[in-house]
């Protein structure tokens, strides 16, 4: 009986404790209809988030990243201030990016950038690395990867 109460509390646990539903992409262009924005930046700046001050009572990080370009959807600002988090909360490690280092990220509806899949493609020389449109790594100039996405994500 003991045994029982133990699997039971355990099968119970498990399906309440998961922390993300990622959905599980090959590589970028596969991914990249999955976001409503796309963009290359820098990261300059990385702060903590205090949970008891944040209008949405969220936790975690915020960057603040200088945009470059713009590849899907419409971004006004120059500068844009990301929200990240600690990993365990389905948002990336901003702490993980160097800063002045360009990457070009998807980001969602309400600017946060997620750890599931590809989301972060780090460019250097212009040429992005990463899982651009295979499921291997590559490295490809960032301008025909901007023309990937946007042919991508025209249908």
């Amino acid at each position: 009986m003991k045994k029982l109460l133990i699997i039971i509390i355990l099968l119970w646990a498990s399906g309440s404790s998961y922390a993300c539903k990622c959905v599980s992409y090959k590589h970028l262009i596969e991914a990249s209809k999955a976001y409503d924005y796309i963009m290359v930046g820098q990261l300059i700046k990385v702060t903590k988030v205090d949970s008891t001050t944040s209008p949405d009572k969220s936790f975690g990080l915020k960057g603040k990243f200088v945009v470059s370009k713009r590849i899907k959807g419409v971004l006004e600002q120059d500068t844009l201030e990301i929200k990240g988090g600690n990993g365990v909360d389905c948002l990336y490690n901003l702490n993980e990016l160097n800063k002045n280092t360009q990457y070009l990220v998807l980001l969602t509806k309400d600017k946060s950038l997620v750890s599931c899949g590809f989301t972060v493609f780090p460019i250097q020389n212009g040429t992005v690395t990463g899982r651009i449109t295979k499921s291997k790594k590559q490295e490809i100039p960032l301008d025909q990867a901007a023309y990937e996405i946007k042919k991508k994500n025209k249908s």
